[in-house]
């Protein structure tokens, strides 16, 4: 009897070890899978909250789009003497024409404007550009074109389509400047 008490003492024993073992495996497997879903959880929070930025940014954009007009000059080319007369075109337009929407009752209106102005900011381009010793040809034109996020004395504006009144000078080649042109921006 003592045998058979010791062995199955033993077999006890053994059995103590191997559930032990097995409660310690399981214990790792539901920490395992606890990380994985906490893993998983805050994949999804993230994908929602990152869907409802863009779609909020979306829903701004397009409000936006619909309440502001860009003014947008591009350069012929990089070089510092083509970025020096953008910005003189650029200075010269604004003073001759920045009155010109100080009393825009809404977009529609600026833009109509614009459209009434164009032939007007073209000149004073071309003659900007002919002053400064340069025979580049000048397009003038309102359009819809796609702008990248841009911050602007403190106001962020997303990117998308905005309408625009756009003057490329030469080849267009080169870098931009843009601001707001309605409803004018009071610093």
């Amino acid at each position: 009897r003592r045998v058979l008490f010791r062995s199955r003492r033993e077999y006890g024993a053994d059995d103590d070890r191997t559930t032990s073992r097995q409660m310690k495996k399981s214990r790792r497997m539901c920490a395992a899978a606890a990380v994985l879903f906490a893993f998983a959880a805050a994949f999804a929070l993230t994908t929602a909250v990152y869907r409802m930025d863009a779609k909020a940014q979306s829903d701004l954009q397009r409000r936006l789009s619909e309440e502001v007009l860009r003014f947008h000059v591009l350069a012929n080319s990089d070089s510092r003497e083509d970025q020096a007369l953008k910005l003189k075109v650029r200075d010269r337009i604004l003073a001759e024409t920045g009155s010109l929407f100080q009393d825009a009752r809404d977009l529609k209106n600026a833009e109509n404007k614009v459209s009434e102005s164009l032939a007007l900011v073209k000149q004073i381009a071309e003659d900007e550009i002919q002053k400064q010793g340069y025979h580049y040809d000048v397009n003038a034109e309102l359009c819809n074109m796609f702008f990248n996020t841009r911050e602007y004395d403190g106001v962020t504006l997303p990117a998308g389509r905005y309408d625009a009144m756009r003057i490329t000078i030469g080849e267009a080649k080169g870098q931009n400047w843009w601001c707001v042109l309605y409803p004018p921006m009071r610093i």
